[in-house]
């Protein structure tokens, strides 16, 4: 795969990779950009793609743990 076909690859081309893949392929599109060629919507196509194949947990989701008050401190 070329350079260039990873700018141009589409939703459902993305969405049959799998997420290492995904992964990789971003890696490598950002790696390729330049401050001149940089794409966004190419960034959030990949981001989105990722984001159905192995979502981030919410805030929500995730356990707050709060350092216990020791007994010795003031």
């Amino acid at each position: 795969m070329e350079m260039d076909d990873f700018f141009a690859l589409t939703a459902k081309e993305l969405s049959a990779l799998s997420a290492e893949e995904l992964q990789a392929a971003l890696a490598i599109a950002l790696s390729a950009m330049t401050a001149e060629t940089y794409d966004a919507a190419v960034i959030d196509a990949y981001l989105c793609a990722l984001e159905k194949k192995d979502p981030m947990p919410s805030f929500s989701q995730l356990p707050l743990r709060y350092p216990s008050k020791r007994s010795d401190t003031p």
